[in-house]
């Protein structure tokens, strides 16, 4: 590899699978970009823990429980879980 390739690296590292499956999400799911951000950030949390392979032992949720955000939140990890086993079993 020549300097010209590793600085083209360097400046447009490559996505990690948990930001693959959730640019695919957000642009292949009609639904997807009209999510609240704390499903996303949800979706997100739970796809970044699964790509860690266990590094993270858990998730804490960053809303007040009993809110919307958290309901949401909550809702976005189950579905980030179910994204990440469809994917991984392809």
């Amino acid at each position: 590899m020549n300097i010209e390739q590793m600085l083209k690296e360097w400046d447009d590292p490559k996505m990690s699978r948990a930001e693959e499956i959730f640019e695919k999400f957000i642009t292949n799911n009609p639904c997807g970009r009209h999510h609240s951000d704390a499903y996303k950030k949800g979706f997100m949390d739970m796809l970044e823990l699964m790509d860690a392979e266990g590094l993270h032992n858990k998730l804490c949720c960053p809303y007040s429980l009993g809110t919307a955000e958290a309901d949401a939140w909550y809702c976005g990890i189950e579905d980030g879980y179910a994204r990440w086993n469809e994917e991984m079993n392809r």
